[in-house]
């Protein structure tokens, strides 16, 4: 056999039989398709211009692209940059943080003092785009984006207190 012409087993001819059912198939999905257009159209007639605006914009609105989410529990001090993050306030993901800093803050000249008590840190969350919000503000963001699964105590103080019990 010539080195040049080299048979490939995974390409072959379609047969006839193989073309015809692969058109009546694109064929039903273009009917399917075509009578669910209709339909479509059908449903919009029913509805004014002014209420379709509405259901796009609440669609839009409960998109998860644009919904804001809590994404963490964060603890956070006037004293430092950045909060202390983790599943749940004070876990120990939270404390080998607060561990880290304070090591860091006793080994360094720059720090003045030493690292603050737990008890002075705001418990609060980290939101989708990193922003901190206190529970308050967590609770509603979490309501709004559907993500309280478990009622626990704090539901209606202040609108709603957020813990991390109600997200798992």
């Amino acid at each position: 056999m010539n080195d040049q012409f080299k048979v490939i087993p995974e390409l072959r001819l379609l047969t006839t039989a193989e073309i015809v059912a692969d058109t009546k198939s694109l064929q039903t999905t273009a009917s399917i398709f075509h009578k669910q257009q209709i339909q479509a159209q059908n449903m919009l007639k029913e509805f004014s211009y002014e209420q379709i605006i509405e259901m796009v914009e609440t669609h839009r609105k409960r998109s998860d692209h644009d919904l804001n989410r809590i994404v963490c529990a964060a603890n956070r001090h006037p004293d430092l940059e950045i909060p202390l993050l983790g599943p749940r306030h004070w876990s120990d993901t939270m404390r080998q943080q607060y561990d880290h800093i304070e090591g860091l803050m006793n080994s360094d000249s720059r720090f003045s003092g030493p690292m603050p008590p737990h008890s002075e840190f705001e418990e609060g969350f980290i939101d989708k785009f990193g922003n901190f919000k206190t529970r308050q503000e967590a609770w509603g963001i979490a309501e709004a984006a559907g993500q309280i699964i478990r009622r626990v105590g704090g539901n209606e103080r202040d609108g709603g207190t957020l813990y991390s019990e109600n997200l798992y």
